[in-house]
């Protein structure tokens, strides 16, 4: 269609079907199709098995009893409902709300590789599909979308305002910006082709394909798997519409392939893609043969001449999950560590990688803390001032730095996911950025003595502080099982480390002593033997059947199931380690 009305025709369309609907009394015969495609089926079909379900489709007749979508849902669309969101999240103001804008995360929400999902209404057609899939294998998934705004960097012509739609601009240039900060382990962009440039005109392949490829290289990011899911084939007349009025000769209502690949720009999708090193998929082997059927199993396959059925897109999620290449991460426990000096200095021993490091830079404050993102693939360091300086694929969501303290920042915890962290303050200050929540603080509270380490639970639900005397204090779902608050200790407590399943911590002085509460198990401490400098930290190991102390000189000491993997104690240092993960 290359008129200007394409989106109020869609409409008109919708409410004329909706007449005709009632008009027809339609009763549905009691023929049922077989075959693999039955709603509510939560089999994971292949791409051999949709291949076969869409050629079985072309004998179907007659519109099955139990079709679904039924002819009369006119809206069997997407729902984003609130994942797992943080209450006090709050998008730019871009023109669509939050929920459109990232702020909840879907699949499993404790995956280690974040996935983004950036488009106009393609991306909420395919967001369902990708999120069970995500949810089979520990991917994390966030949805950025505006209906009616193509990822291309083109000026498109809102129906809605009839006028340049700049709010489609601003919603894309903010969306790249967010996604970028992040930095997914993949990114997935899919719009819909059919656009208008202008009150009369619809966009070109060559317009096309040249602000895709320039969306595309905004969102090349070192490390992140970029996806372009190509548009769907459009169809030469409403599915819904057209079976009112044909129960009994539902092929009536199917449309060639051919035909309804007309006007979608497929070659100019592709060019973009490889021009920008970003996977293409064509998804029109998923809906048609070389036909486009209206009805395949018992689902009715488009909602409208433009869009998928929420209910036939859904049951693409295991082809969906093959295209993308989403498997489960490795198990396999990472098996090292990384120490952190005062000028930034990152030493790395075992598998533990080295991103970068701050050391030769000029800081204007020193290196306190440093915390990994999941999996190991990144970490943050923090600074006395609240300085946080990012690397790998640990993404920046903000800092402390220039702003007036109370007191100097003394830790810092990542979330579960790693899409945010907390700062500790040594006066029990809590400074939350990203999706890390604020569960309550110390600040302004008399201390008896200094905070002097932070860790979060398993859930990111919470948070434990520790003080130099022993105390802890325990805020969210962390849960509190003891101290050495009162007790004559040898040495101050410089760090805490938590068990796997947060019912449990250890506590470490400057002297080597390990004080254990909860499930936390006593593996040995150097307490009572001559240390060449103080012990600065403590991590424990993923299982929690050991943990690793490290001392200001890099000496490195192991206990339970940690293995000696290297330290710098024979290196002649700049700066004194300062921390340990």
């Amino acid at each position: 269609m290359t008129g200007y009305w394409v989106e109020a025709r869609r409409r008109l369309r919708k409410l004329a079907l909706f007449a005709a609907v009632l008009a027809s009394g339609l009763v549905a015969s009691s023929w049922v199709a077989s075959g693999s495609f039955a709603s509510g089926d939560k089999s994971v079909l292949s791409a051999n098995q949709v291949s076969e379900a869409l050629k079985v489709a072309q004998s179907i007749t007659h519109v099955p009893a139990a079709l679904t979508p039924k002819l009369s849902n006119l809206n069997d669309i997407e729902v984003l409902d609130n994942g797992d969101c943080p209450a006090h999240y709050t998008a730019p103001n871009v023109g669509i709300d939050a929920l459109h804008f990232g702020e909840c995360t879907y699949g499993d929400p404790m995956g280690g590789r974040l996935l983004d999902i950036f488009g106009d209404g393609l991306a909420g057609m395919w967001s369902t599909a990708i999120r069970y899939a995500a949810e089979r294998t520990g991917w994390r998934v966030r949805i950025f979308y505006f209906p009616a705004c193509p990822a291309p960097d083109l000026t498109f012509y809102s129906v809605e305002t009839d006028s340049p739609n700049y709010a489609c601009n601003r919603f894309r240039t903010a969306a790249i910006a967010a996604i970028r900060q992040t930095h997914p382990a993949m990114v997935v962009v899919t719009s819909s082709t059919l656009q208008h440039v202008t009150r009369h005109l619809l966009v070109t392949s060559a317009q096309w394909k040249a602000g895709y490829s320039k969306t595309l290289s905004l969102l090349k990011i070192s490390g992140t798997q970029l996806v372009v899911i190509g548009d769907i084939p459009y169809l030469t007349q409403d599915d819904p519409v057209c079976l009112v009025t044909h129960e009994a000769d539902v092929q009536a209502c199917a449309t060639p392939l051919s035909v309804a690949e007309t006007g979608v720009l497929t070659s100019a999708e592709k060019q973009a893609a490889k021009a920008n090193g970003a996977e293409y998929i064509n998804p029109a082997p998923w809906i048609c043969s070389k036909i486009c059927e209206p009805i395949v199993g018992n689902i009715r396959v488009y909602n409208d001449r433009y869009d998928l059925s929420a209910t036939y897109a859904n049951s693409l999620s295991g082809v969906v999950q093959t295209a993308l290449k989403l498997t489960t991460a490795p198990t396999t426990p990472t098996s090292g560590y990384s120490l952190v000096a005062s000028d930034g200095g990152v030493f790395s021993f075992g598998d533990a990688a080295f991103y970068g490091s701050e050391a030769g830079a000029h800081l204007n404050a020193p290196i306190v803390g440093i915390a990994s993102t999941p999996n190991g693939p990144g970490y943050w360091l923090v600074a006395s001032d609240g300085g946080v300086f990012s690397f790998g694929d640990a993404a920046f969501y903000g800092s402390e730095a220039g702003a007036h303290l109370n007191a100097p920042i003394v830790g810092i915890a990542s979330t579960p996911n790693g899409l945010g962290y907390w700062l500790v303050a040594s006066d029990g200050g809590v400074f939350s950025f990203g999706d890390a929540a604020f569960y309550g603080s110390e600040g302004g509270t008399p201390l008896n003595a200094p905070i002097v380490g932070i860790a979060a639970t398993p859930t990111g639900k919470g948070y434990l502080l520790a003080t130099s005397d022993g105390g802890i204090f325990t805020f969210g779902d962390a849960t509190f099982y003891g101290s050495e608050a009162g007790a004559p200790l040898s040495a101050p407590a410089v760090g805490i480390a938590t068990t796997p399943d947060g019912l449990g911590y250890w506590l470490v002085a400057s002297d080597g002593g390990v004080f254990t509460f909860g499930d936390a198990v006593f593996h040995g401490s150097g307490g009572g033997t001559p240390l060449n400098a103080p012990i600065v930290g403590i991590a424990s190991t993923s299982d929690g059947g050991g943990y690793t102390l490290v001392a200001s000189d890099g000496g490195i000491f192991n206990f339970g199931d940690s293995v000696f993997y290297g330290s710098e104690v024979a290196t002649r240092l700049n700066a004194p380690v300062v921390g340990v993960w």
